[in-house]
């Protein structure tokens, strides 16, 4: 059974990232088209050929090939022959028509790359229920130490996002060195200690299903003060001369004004040990997040599509960065298949669907980039020649993109190997 979900997983990836191919080639297509350049193959794919039809008379041969990662439109003019016994106008010929119709052309496809991330954006906030989970919103556990400790229901607590900064992957419960700390018990001494610590709830979610506090609990060293960069370095292990841990929650005495300030509730875990596991653990808290569901109207389902379109046009300029600052973090096509996956199993069709919302963006994005290539240098290489008014020789522009695709191709492979090592090895 689960071969059998894993094989529709993989399909249904692969016709996702077949329908922002194909709509960015229908960019393309359709302009060309449009300017009545002649049009010999549209192909979804690279590598040989699986399936390929002609209509009779006609011009453009459509095409789905083995390696489902691309694909293109193959017009008279950019380095492809001509059939044999076919004579083609020069007004029909891609590098002979204006430079500004053969801008609209490559524009076309990543035009449509942002309209599709605009529609399935809108779509998803619109037309599905949406799903909002709140840390500071606080869903207690009758008979639960959090309970015992004085939190019902709905209380609104104070979570510290200022420390490590909004972009910081947790926030912070207690800092505290008097109020947060591990509780040591020396056997030979029959002595206790206490060792600060930083108590922090990550912000990363497994699951809308999952909510309870402990799976998100973490206990950090406060040296990780000076290495934000590594917080997975300083989690502080439960030992097993570790007795307990004990911190502070800050509880909003008015919930509808902040500026009444916060109550400490003091909240102690005692440290077991389970017969299934080796390994030490708090006792339950008794917390879990707030999960609230609810309808967009017209007017807020138009106001966040245009957010999320900000925030994954964003995103693409941070991932590039991650080549160079963090490339361990990058990933390739299986690590973005990996990735859809599990959000659909995890978070639902609504993520899924912005999620490839980001996808499209990003891919519209990446192509408009003046890399050799891709959209964006065949446009990059039209403006220079339109201000130098000078033509660079087919020739060299067919060397630089082919030199080009080469790199690109070869980046693919190596995150390829990278992700068959992480994922499937």
């Amino acid at each position: 059974m689960d071969f059998l979900f894993n094989f529709l997983y993989i399909l249904l990836f692969v016709f996702c990232l077949s329908i922002l191919i194909i709509v960015h080639e229908l960019g393309h297509f359709a302009m060309a088209k449009a300017f009545r350049v002649y049009c010999l193959e549209f192909s979804i794919g690279f590598g040989p050929k699986l399936l390929s039809f002609k209509r009779k008379n006609a011009e453009t041969r459509f095409s789905l090939r083995s390696i489902p990662f691309g694909g293109y439109v193959s017009m008279v003019g950019e380095g492809t022959e001509t059939p044999d016994g076919v004579s083609i106008d020069d007004s029909r010929n891609f590098s002979k028509i204006k430079k500004w119709k053969r801008s609209i052309i490559l524009v076309a496809g990543v035009t449509m790359n942002a309209l599709l991330a605009l529609l399935v954006f809108f779509v998803s906030e619109s037309c599905f229920m949406q799903t909002s989970i709140s840390a500071s919103h606080l869903v207690v556990s009758e008979t639960s130490i959090a309970a015992n400790a004085g939190l019902v229901n709905d209380n609104l607590i104070h979570l510290d996002s200022e420390t490590f900064g909004e972009d910081a992957p947790i926030y912070v419960v207690d800092k505290n060195p008097e109020t947060a700390y591990y509780t040591y018990f020396n056997v030979t001494t029959e002595e206790s200690t206490n060792v600060p610590v930083f108590v922090v709830l990550s912000r990363s979610m497994s699951s809308y299903s999952q909510l309870n506090w402990n799976d998100y609990l973490y206990y950090l060293d406060p040296e990780v003060i000076n290495d934000v960069d590594h917080l997975e370095d300083h989690i502080v292990p439960i030992a097993e001369d570790v007795i307990s841990v004990t911190f502070n929650i800050s509880k909003y005495v008015d919930p509808e004004n902040a500026e009444a300030g916060t109550t400490p509730v003091q909240i102690v875990l005692e440290a077991k040990t389970s017969l299934n596991s080796p390994n030490r653990y708090f006792e339950d808290i008794g917390l879990s997040f707030y999960s609230h569901q609810y309808w967009n109207t017209f007017s807020q389902a138009n106001e966040k599509t245009w957010k999320l379109m900000g925030e994954s046009s964003i995103a693409i300029f941070k991932g590039i960065g991650s080549l160079f600052t963090s490339p361990q973090s990058v990933g390739g096509i299986i690590a973005v298949g990996f990735v859809t996956t599990s959000t659909l199993q995890n978070f639902g069709f609504v993520s899924f669907l912005q999620l490839w919302g980001l996808i499209s963006i990003n891919l519209a994005i990446i192509n408009l980039l003046p890399f050799p290539g891709l959209d964006g240098w065949q446009i990059f290489v039209l403006i220079f020649e339109s201000i130098s008014r000078k033509e660079i020789p087919s020739k060299v522009k067919n060397i630089v993109s082919t030199v080009g695709i080469i790199l690109l191709f070869a980046l693919m492979f190596v995150l390829l190997i990278k992700d068959v090592f992480l994922f499937i090895i």
